[in-house]
Formats: C-alpha cells, sequence, structure tokens
C-alpha cells in the first residue's frame, strides 16, 4: 500500500512538473510581412527600403502604393510577456494608417488573438502617422505586458517616421520612346 501511494506521489508530481515546463516554453509565431503587406494592398509585388526607417510599396508599374515602417530593427528591447514584439505600420501615400500589426513573435496566440477580436491593432486606423503617438488604446485584460509592449512600438514609429517621412509624390517607371 504504501508503495503505491508513494509511486502514485511521484506520477503526479512528475506530470505537474512537466507540465510547468510546457507552459513555461514558448513556440515562435511566424508573420509573412508580404501576407500583412498585401492585405492591405493586393496588388504590391514588391517592398523597397526608402530610408532609415520607411519603406515604399510599390505595384508591378513601380507605381508608389503607400509605405511601411517596421520596429525590428529598433526596439528589440521592447519585450511583451515573452520577448521582442516587433510592429509594422501600414500607410497609405498620404500617411494615414490602414493597419497595425505584430510581426514573427512569441507571444501567446490566444493572447494575441483577443487583442486583434477586441479591435486593438485597428485604434490606430485612419489616423495620420503624426497622430499615432498621442493614442493610448484600452489594455486587454490578461495581455497588458504584450498590449503595452505593443503600444509603445507603435509610439516610438510615430515618433521616428514622422520626422522623416518619405515624398508623397508617386514615383512610376521611366518609359523610353
Amino acid at each position: 500500500m504504501k508503495y503505491r501511494t508513494f509511486l502514485l506521489v511521484l506520477l503526479l508530481s512528475f506530470g505537474s512538473v512537466i507540465a510547468q515546463q510546457r507552459r513555461g516554453r514558448h513556440v515562435l509565431y511566424q508573420v509573412s510581412n508580404k501576407e500583412v503587406v498585401q492585405n492591405v494592398f493586393p496588388e504590391a509585388e514588391r517592398v523597397e527600403e526608402y530610408n532609415q526607417y520607411w519603406y515604399r510599396i510599390c505595384n508591378s508599374s513601380n507605381e508608389t502604393l503607400g509605405f511601411a515602417i517596421c520596429s525590428r530593427n529598433y526596439c528589440s528591447h521592447i519585450v511583451g510577456y515573452a520577448g521582442e514584439t516587433p510592429v509594422i505600420i501600414i500607410t497609405d501615400t498620404h500617411f494615414i494608417v490602414r493597419k497595425t500589426a505584430i510581426l514573427s513573435n512569441y507571444e501567446s496566440p490566444s493572447y494575441l488573438r483577443m487583442l486583434v477580436d477586441r479591435g486593438f491593432f485597428e485604434t490606430w486606423n485612419q489616423k495620420h502617422i503624426r497622430k499615432v503617438k498621442e493614442i493610448i488604446p484600452d489594455a486587454v485584460t490578461g495581455a497588458t505586458r504584450t498590449a503595452a509592449a505593443i503600444i509603445e512600438n507603435v509610439h516610438f514609429l510615430s515618433e521616428k517616421g514622422s520626422g522623416i517621412l518619405p515624398e508623397k509624390k508617386a514615383k512610376r517607371a521611366t518609359v523610353k520612346r
């Protein structure tokens, strides 16, 4: 009897330790930058670096469809619950935000889904990039650390990106005649 009790306690303890270790592991949730861009501009063919912060989104005729700015290279010190929370902001040619999204990360997909479902990322839509840094959306209970990190990334991009906006004029491919 003592042996069975000991064995049962040992198995329960071992199971508990394994469960805690699994909860502590974080899995990379990969996000395709191309899919994020084409979600806003389906006709986008390429994205090219414009300046230190901005990228130009072009169609097959080399016309500028909009711009993108990304925090991946600048905000590695900003962390959510499970690590870095890199963000991309996509704007039209007048720098009105069309989409804000988190890029590849280790955050919990269920918490990110909660943020998406509650309209968190849409808070900045239809706002000029210069005004984005003034907007602080409500955090979502249960994902406050992640939300705070995303907000900090977005505000960084607004502040830095507003200082060196690309030219609004669409560049077109030159045709030789």
